[in-house]
């Protein structure tokens, strides 16, 4: 997900809509919980991409932080 979005080739919002279409019980406020923890993962797979970890990391804080205030009722 994280070379999907910052790659400029896929939008997140659009990509989250199409896996709601495909799941629908996919919500934005267990998304944002599964994803919240990518600042606790302490091993990495081999990559064959080279990327910046903590510009990772920042991606999905940031995006669990967005997906909370969608998810947060009114």
């Amino acid at each position: 997900l994280y070379f999907l979005c910052t790659g400029g080739k896929f939008d997140f919002d659009d990509l989250f809509n199409k896996a709601r279409e495909k799941d629908t019980g996919l919500n934005a406020f267990y998304f944002a919980h599964a994803i919240a923890d990518a600042g606790k993962l302490t091993v990495m797979p081999v990559m064959k991409k080279v990327f910046d970890r903590e510009k990772m990391i920042k991606f999905y804080t940031d995006l669990s932080d967005r997906l909370l205030l969608m998810a947060k009722p009114e």
